[in-house]
C-alpha cells in the first residue's frame, strides 16, 4: 500500500467514528451542527447533507428534496450576497433536558442567512428533528 493511500485510509478511519458516534450530550449535538453549518458556509453542500442524515429522525428523502431546492437557491445567494466569509453560532437554547435549538448565521459579503436546527432527546441521544433557513435577519429579533 502506498504511503498516500495509507494516510487517506487512516484519515477515513479517524473521521468515521465522529460521523457515526451517538450524540450523547447537548455539546455533541452542537458540535455536530457546527460541522453541518461549516460545510454549508463553505459551499460543501453534499458533505453537509451526509452529516445531517447521520443523526436525524427526518426521512432521507426529505433532506434530499431540500438539498435539491437549496442547491438552486444557494446559487442566487452567492450571486447577490457574495462569497461566504464564515459562520457564527448566535444562540444555543436548551429547553428542559430534551430540546435543543441552535441558531446560526452564515455570513456572506453583503448580508447573512440564518439557519435553525432543532435537536430532540427522547432517551439517551440527541437527534436532529427540524431545520430551516431564513434570509430575513430581523426574524431573529421577532420572538
Amino acid at each position: 500500500m502506498s504511503p498516500l493511500r495509507a494516510l487517506l485510509l487512516a484519515a477515513t478511519l479517524v473521521a468515521a467514528p465522529a460521523l457515526g458516534a451517538d450524540l450523547a450530550t447537548p455539546e455533541a449535538a452542537r458540535d455536530h451542527a457546527n460541522g453541518i453549518l461549516l460545510d454549508i458556509g463553505q459551499n460543501r453542500l453534499a458533505d453537509a447533507w451526509v452529516k445531517m442524515k447521520a443523526h436525524t429522525t427526518i426521512p432521507p428523502g426529505r433532506i434530499d428534496a431540500f438539498a435539491e431546492s437549496y442547491r438552486q437557491a444557494v446559487q442566487q445567494t452567492l450571486k447577490y450576497y457574495g462569497p461566504s466569509v464564515g459562520m457564527e453560532l448566535l444562540r444555543a437554547e436548551l429547553a428542559g433536558e430534551s430540546l435543543l435549538h441552535l441558531t446560526y448565521l452564515v455570513k456572506y459579503e453583503v448580508t447573512g442567512v440564518l439557519w435553525n436546527l432543532t435537536f430532540y432527546k427522547a432517551r439517551d441521544r440527541w437527534m436532529l428533528t427540524d431545520f430551516n433557513y431564513d434570509i430575513n435577519l430581523t426574524s431573529l429579533f421577532q420572538r
